[in-house]
């Protein structure tokens, strides 16, 4: 049996589809995402050795297959390549499409604290990867494969993909549903069975869910037109099972709880003995008693009972008598829910039968269903009246009427109207950011965060809410390509060279700064020093990423500055340009000389540098006599589409240094924990504020018209003092008026 129908289209699951993780680091954190422009690199063998490649996604679609589960994710590429590892074969740039075939359905899963889980997941774990290359690029990878045939290079490239799809396994789509397998729900976010998962049509996948054993059996409509982005509908068994049955079992209870209210709660002399009396109420309800006395109080068809109801103030010449509800239906309509009660009961000993009808129009606000325009309709009652007395029974129906409907109908109306509303709209919404799924963990029930229900329609044989499912993407990486120096520092101390001393220092409160003094002083602490020389071997490299190869690369060149300990320790760039060229070269520059134990001196030195490597990695050697200097380094590199890129880059080479040790730091954070703020002046009042706005407005506007006044004491005060004056005067005039 369908109870639910659960309808999406294509547009929200390709937005799903760009929060698919390509890379995480090494805790498994994610770090980028599919949301195009993406990388997607891979690695595998091939029948000549390692083959390496990265795929630069530009956007991406989905090609489902109408009637089943499957679906092809289609990714479009460009400026993409591969190469042989080991060998200088590559083929790039390379464009096409990617194709990864998989299949939506909805696994079994624990819940955590007990109890499973059905959830809607994308199984790429048997996922099936085709490459596809344009005319072009196929014929780039045939040169490239020489010897080889390029479809052997396709191939193990597919084959690499597919490992890489297949590692990410089942992931989840923000959409589980609480899973209570083989036994009967009455909660429209509970299922019996796993639900079934296929696409309508190339537009919309649909979502059939099982509610379990029901009176009658309903099948999905065999089209269901999707008016916004999600569906959610009802069969009518469905709608009785998931919201006729507890709305009626929640009336029922609170009638019941009604019947005890003096009991448990009416003696309450307290506002802590009402929370106890309605614990104990609750508890009390929730024991075997209680569900007993709820059982023999449930109408069919939810139960077998009847609920026993009392009805007051009927008009002489009969008494007050009770009536026993029998049946209590909840159905759809036209644009409507309907709602009927039956009862029956005997007054002055004559038997009667009474029927309730309203109905009201269900609206959705909110994610929530509420109820409007409640009508109720005339009771229809009937008594058992003797042969000779038929002709009275129109008039006694009409006396009846009143009374009965005056008790039947409220209740009615609170069985439709306070539980119509379950709790699909109502729970928990899932998180879709792969940090907070990790979190939250696969163990809560409900719709994904963004999807949002804005109509709702009712027919005899459906009822279904229709609305968005937004879908929101932060890429963790945002894609920017480029080609950046990569830098690399090593230092070997010259030990001959190690010279050691004393210095004494002293903290200035309220500003928190530590300062050097001549001479010991009452409040100042001496600190050693070790002073090192040391000489630098610097590695560069060139990096480029998302750019496609093969790449030409240019000379690059040098520029040596010097990085002092005043203002904001920026660096001073030096004069003049060096190729960088392998052998040595003799550097002229500016450096810088630390002097302990917080100060330095500038002076300009020639020293050489050693150059080693090609136009893709440098070497060089920087000796002692280089002190502390900032090497400005330039290169520029054509990729394999003939585009320019020029990288720059900065390192710092300290070849001296001094050391005061690990008890320097403490006392400079002892010391700044001495700073004080200081407040100078007075904040000005609202008044102030107020009045020197509305002088400063008054001022503007004599200035805009031309006020003769203002204009002849301006250009008195010009002529005699200059624009200064003018300026000050205006101040002035804007603080005394």
């Amino acid at each position: 049996m369908t109870g639910m129908v659960f309808q999406v289209a294509r547009s929200a699951l390709k937005e799903l589809c760009r929060l698919i993780p390509v890379e995480a680091d090494a805790s498994g954190k994610v770090i980028d995402i599919l949301d195009p422009p993406s990388p997607l690199e891979f690695s595998g063998g091939s029948p000549v050795g390692t083959l390496h490649g990265q795929i630069i996604v530009r956007s991406l679609d989905l090609w489902p297959e109408v009637g089943t589960d499957r679906t092809v994710l289609h990714l479009a590429f460009d400026e993409s390549w591969v190469e042989l590892r080991g060998t200088d074969r590559s083929a790039s740039p390379l464009a096409g499409a990617l194709n990864v075939s998989f299949t939506l359905m909805f696994r079994r899963i624990d819940a955590e604290g007990g109890g499973s889980l059905a959830q809607l997941c994308a199984d790429l774990g048997s996922c099936v990867v085709k490459l596809d290359p344009d005319p072009a690029s196929d014929a780039r990878i045939d040169t490239a494969a020489q010897p080889l045939a390029g479809w052997e290079v396709v191939a193990a490239a597919e084959a690499a993909l597919t490992d890489r799809f297949r590692e990410l396994g089942q992931l989840p789509a923000g959409f589980a549903l609480t899973l209570a397998e083989g036994r009967p729900s009455e909660r429209l976010t509970t299922v019996s069975a796993l639900p079934t998962v296929h696409f309508a049509d190339v537009d919309t996948l649909r979502v059939l869910a099982d509610y379990g054993p029901a009176t009658e059996a309903a099948a999905a409509p065999d089209e269901l037109p999707l008016r916004r982005t999600v569906l959610c509908a009802l069969t009518p068994p469905g709608f009785q099972q998931t919201v006729r049955n507890p709305a009626v079992r929640a009336m029922v209870r609170s009638m019941v709880a009604d019947r005890h209210y003096a009991e448990y709660i009416g003696k309450a002399a307290t506002p802590e003995d009402e929370k106890k009396g309605a614990r104990l109420l609750g508890e009390y309800l929730d024991s075997e008693a209680g569900r007993q006395e709820l059982a023999a109080n449930t109408p069919p068809p939810v139960g077998t009972g009847a609920l026993v109801r009392h009805v007051p103030n009927v008009p002489d010449p009969f008494s007050d008598f009770d009536v026993l509800i029998d049946r209590i239906e909840l159905s759809l309509g036209d644009g409507r829910i309907n709602g009927e009660l039956h009862a029956h009961g005997e007054v002055n000993n004559f038997g009667l039968r009474a029927r309730v009808g309203i109905s009201a129009v269900p609206v959705v606000s909110q994610n929530r269903v509420e109820l409007s325009d409640f009508q109720v309709g005339e009771p229809d009652v009937d008594v058992s009246l003797p042969f000779v007395l038929e002709w009275a029974s129109g008039i006694l129906t009409d006396i009846l009427a009143g009374p009965i409907a005056g008790v039947l109908a409220p209740i009615l109306l609170s069985a439709v109207a306070n539980e119509i509303a379950d709790s699909l709209l109502t729970a928990e919404h899932l998180s879709l950011d792969p940090e907070e799924l990790a979190e939250q963990g696969p163990s809560l029930a409900g719709l994904p965060r963004g999807m949002s229900f804005s109509t709702l329609t009712v027919t005899p044989a459906l009822m279904r809410l229709d609305g968005y499912w937004t879908v929101y993407v932060e890429d963790p990486r945002p894609f920017f390509p480029d080609v950046h120096i990569t830098g690399r520092l090593t230092q070997e101390e010259e030990p001959e060279a190690l010279a050691t001393g004393q210095v004494w220092l002293e903290c200035r409160p309220i500003i928190g700064v530590v300062m050097a003094v001549d001479r010991p002083t009452a409040g100042s602490v001496s600190f050693e020093y070790d002073r090192h020389t040391l000489h630098a071997t610097v590695e560069l490299a060139l990096s480029p990423r998302y750019v496609p190869g093969p790449f030409t690369y240019s000379p690059w060149t040098l520029r040596v500055g010097y990085r002092d300990t005043y203002g904001y320790r920026d660096a001073v760039g030096g004069g003049e340009t060096y190729p960088l060229e392998p052998g040595v070269l003799e550097v002229t520059s500016l450096v810088w000389l630390p002097e302990p134990p917080l100060h330095g001196t500038v002076e300009q030195r020639t020293f050489p540098v050693t150059v080693r490597g090609d136009h893709q990695r440098l070497e060089l050697d920087l000796p002692a006599e280089a002190a502390n200097v900032v090497l400005f380094l330039e290169t520029e590199v054509t990729d394999g589409l003939g585009r320019s890129w020029k990288p720059t880059g900065s390192l710092d080479v300290q070849n001296l240094t001094v050391d005061l040790g690990s008890a320097f730091a403490d006392y400079q954070k002892e010391c700044a924990g001495t700073r004080r703020t200081l407040r100078v002046g007075r904040k000005a009042s609202l008044k102030d504020m107020v009045t020197r706005e509305s002088l400063a407005e008054a001022v503007q506007h004599a200035i805009r018209v031309g006020d003769p006044a203002l204009v002849a004491q301006v250009e008195s005060i010009g002529v005699r003092h200059g624009f200064r004056a003018v300026a000050e005067s205006m101040a002035a005039r804007l603080r005394h008026g």
